[in-house]
């Protein structure tokens, strides 16, 4: 079964199992949490404030416990890519979290349990990795999945932005090809780190980030591709949206645009001198979905 997201008020996987949802009707049931927005300031917007339980990946499980009153919801953290057991009134569940690349934190959800094997992608940016999970590949090897809760944002629009992969990789090859410059990265929204976090892996040499963001790359495990040293660095990240003149002619200034508005006709990348934009959305793009659905 392909179930088609998104749903305002979250989703009810079985009787004892919810997906990011929001109403307090189900407050005994699992919760489980995909993602977060880290700007918003309203837990509601999320999770039932009142639901017993959370499960969610460990940098949402932080950020929850440090910007909200959760002292009476046991929310609990979990790495990507492992297996857990947990039983619930009788019945048993197995369940992973593979990364969504959607935002810091975000993560999809793979359980299983008598009904079979449930894929919920939450919002998700497609990378070719996904499938490649040690927990769900064996599921698609076996063609094991019995239900997908897909994000399906772009999947009917004749969508062709980059996608997280490709962004990457020409932001990337931008930066190795003017091994002499100093090269300064803008991100407008906060939530684009595993964008950052993958850009920055891909190079051979450290990126300058502020204490904050170096914070949240601890958490995905990627801190020693950066620095908080200035003069070890030519690539520097900032993630206030700042455009001046003279800075951007005298370096090559890359600015990361993600849309969140429905999709349109845009220009994918724009450049004029040493200023570079790549302009893209936060969701899988069509051709990366058929993709996706095909492999499952």
């Amino acid at each position: 079964m392909f179930v088609k997201m998104p749903n305002n008020t979250g989703h009810i996987l079985t009787d004892d199992v919810v997906v990011n949802y929001k109403n307090s009707d189900r407050d005994d049931c699992l919760h489980f949490l995909t993602h977060i927005d880290t700007s918003c300031h309203d837990l509601a917007a999320f999770v039932s404030p009142t639901a017993k339980r959370v499960y969610t990946s460990i940098f949402n499980a932080w950020f929850l416990k440090i910007n909200f009153n959760v002292k009476n919801m046991d929310v609990q953290g979990f790495d990507t890519n492992k297996s857990y057991k947990l039983t619930y009134k009788g019945n048993k569940y197995i369940y992973s979290f593979i990364d969504a690349k959607f935002s810091a934190g975000s993560v999809a959800l793979l359980l299983h349990g008598t009904f079979g094997s449930y894929l919920y992608s939450g919002n998700f940016c497609y990378y070719p990795s996904f499938v490649k999970s040690p927990v769900l590949l064996p599921v698609i090897e076996k063609k094991a999945l019995t239900r997908l809760y897909l994000d399906n944002t772009y999947y009917e629009q004749p969508s062709n932005f980059l996608g997280f992969e490709d962004i990457a990789s020409k932001v990337v090859e931008l930066i190795k090809s003017e091994p002499i410059m100093n090269f300064y990265i803008y991100a407008d929204k906060v939530t684009m780190d595993p964008l950052l976090a993958e850009i920055a892996s891909r190079l051979e040499e450290k990126v300058y980030v502020c204490q904050s963001t170096m914070e949240i790359m601890k958490f995905f495990g990627y801190e020693s591709f950066f620095t908080r040293n200035s003069n070890d660095s030519r690539i520097f990240i900032n993630k206030t949206l700042i455009k001046k003149r003279d800075f951007e002619q005298s370096n090559v200034t890359v600015y990361l645009n993600r849309f969140s508005d429905p999709c349109k006709t845009f220009k994918k990348l724009e450049k004029k001198g040493n200023i570079y934009n790549f302009n893209f959305y936060c969701h899988s793009n069509h051709k990366e979905i058929c993709e996706l659905l095909k492999t499952l």
